[in-house]
């Protein structure tokens, strides 16, 4: 299944673009997802450790499910950081 991800901030600028198609097998989790974005976009793998994945308005965490109707959003905090559970893996 192809699942977009939307990046805000330096994630979009690096990736060069603010939204970007992943496509892994169904059912996929927010650490499958952030893992194949890392491989495809190697530019931005070390900042994704700071940022927070959001599934239909609400934080996920790693083992959390994606489905192909669903868009992720990985956000990065603009202070003080996110909640340690909800950080991506």
């Amino acid at each position: 299944m192809q699942i977009m991800v939307r990046l805000s901030g330096s994630l979009a600028v690096l990736a060069g673009a603010p939204r970007v198609p992943v496509e892994l097998p169904e059912p996929a989790s927010v650490a499958a997802i952030v893992s194949e974005l890392r491989r495809l976009h190697p530019q931005i793998a070390d900042i994704t450790a700071g940022a927070i994945a959001v599934i239909a308005g609400r934080h996920a965490g790693p083992d959390d499910v994606v489905n192909a109707d669903q868009e992720i959003a990985l956000l990065l905090p603009v202070a003080g950081g996110g909640l340690l559970s909800f950080r991506v893996p």
